[in-house]
């Protein structure tokens, strides 16, 4: 199953597919305004996966002086099922005028392997849905992916990835965001604990300070009954982070810390109020 740290981890597969179980049940759901059902036009004939590469995604700049960048361009997966009425568009992306080849192919290996994965998970999780009612029947199931580049330098990558599933008879889609970090020194995908000294009650204070950005924001001043679970200090709640010059940006799936109409709500940290706890030797005491 596909997680935000991509193949292993957080299943998120079997929670989209129970979520739109229920409300195709309902027949009735909340709006979402980030992510559309799939044209009900005819789908291709059945087609093998396809990947294409297209043209070099802007990155964000950093402060320290480099004679060259990396930089990403656009790798797109694409394919689909005329028996099964779906069909699948992912990009993700591609890095490349990395100093370290053998680095730079661990990255993009891992990125199209999971960018495979979820589309093979997609394909499965279809077939599993109940046909949807007579008079929408020619509606098809579609999975689409994009990315945003958060941070890319001669030291850090850091990616997010929305994918929106929609299976024909749902009343909406579903999203989720999975975020990829590396060191480009080495080409290690970052776990959050790589950033803080071993040992470190980070996540006691991730909570803490999540909870504070959170009850600022509009709307969420009644919404202690998914704060307040979605935010305790667990691996698991805090999964979806990126990494820019300046902040962590810590990421809540739907539903984890509001209701689905509210999306994907995030929290950026500064740097400067996590500095007790970061790890002296890690990636960001390195490249910050």
């Amino acid at each position: 199953m596909i997680s935000r740290r991509g193949i292993g981890g957080r299943s998120v597969g079997v929670i989209v597919v129970a979520a739109a179980l229920a409300l195709l049940a309902a027949g009735c759901g909340d709006g979402d305004t980030s992510a559309t059902a799939p044209s009900t036009s005819a789908a291709p004939a059945t087609t093998a996966a396809t990947v294409t590469s297209t043209t070099a995604a802007p990155v964000t700049s950093t402060t320290s002086p480099v004679a060259a960048r990396p930089t990403v361009v656009d790798e797109v997966l694409m394919g689909g099922s005329e028996v099964d009425r779906y069909t699948y568009e992912l990009t993700f992306p591609k890095l490349q005028g990395l100093a370290d080849a053998a680095v730079q192919d661990t990255v993009n290996a891992e990125l199209r392997a999971n960018a495979r994965a979820a589309a093979d998970e997609f394909a499965v999780a279809v077939k599993e849905f109940p046909p949807p009612p007579a008079g929408l029947a020619d509606q098809r199931s579609g999975l689409t992916g994009t990315y945003e580049v958060a941070r890319l330098d001669d030291g850090l990558a850091s990616f997010r990835v929305r994918q929106s599933r929609f299976f024909a008879g749902a009343a909406h889609p579903g999203a989720v965001l999975i975020t990829y970090n590396y060191d480009l020194r080495t080409g290690k995908r970052l776990a959050l604990a790589d950033l803080f000294t071993a040992g470190s009650p980070y996540l006691a204070k991730l909570t803490e300070l999540s909870r504070q950005l959170l009850a600022a924001q509009p709307g969420f001043s009644d919404l202690q009954s998914f704060v307040q679970p979605g935010t305790e200090p667990t691996t698991e709640n805090f999964d979806g982070w990126t990494l820019t010059d300046q902040d962590l940006v810590i990421f809540f799936d739907e539903y984890q810390v509001a209701p689905y109409a509210m999306g994907m709500p995030h929290v950026s940290i500064p740097y400067g109020s996590l500095r007790l706890l970061l790890d002296p030797a890690g990636p960001l005491a390195t490249y910050n």
